[in-house]
């Protein structure tokens, strides 16, 4: 069942998962079975639930989530997107290449 789901999750059939090597199967596996055991946050799905849990939470600020929410709302207004639609994040050249000087400005770490 469990190489079923992968196939399914990788989008390839059955036989053609059957193909990949030991070690690709063997990561496609261990994913579903971290997304099935983990919460959203990779916390544990056992100790998520445990009420004598503690957590520290902090939080930062992710940019590409900015970015998707202003080009909804400057696309699709307050109606959002529609159904069916996602959104596809990728990083503009610009903002590579400046990320590029950036590190080569302040040299090895």
């Amino acid at each position: 069942m469990l190489s079923l789901r992968a196939a399914r999750a990788w989008g390839v059939s059955p036989d053609v998962y059957g193909e990949w090597s030991d070690t690709a199967r063997g990561l496609a596996e261990a994913s579903i079975l971290s997304d099935a055991t983990t919460n959203k946050y990779g916390i544990d799905i056992e100790v998520a639930r445990d009420i004598e849990a503690g957590f520290d939470v902090d939080f930062v600020t992710d940019y590409s989530e900015e970015a998707v929410r202003s080009a909804t709302k400057s696309r699709f207004g307050d109606k959002g997107l529609p159904p069916g639609m996602s959104p596809i994040v990728t990083l503009n050249q610009r903002s590579l290449e400046r990320r590029r000087a950036t590190k080569e400005a302040k040299g090895p770490s």
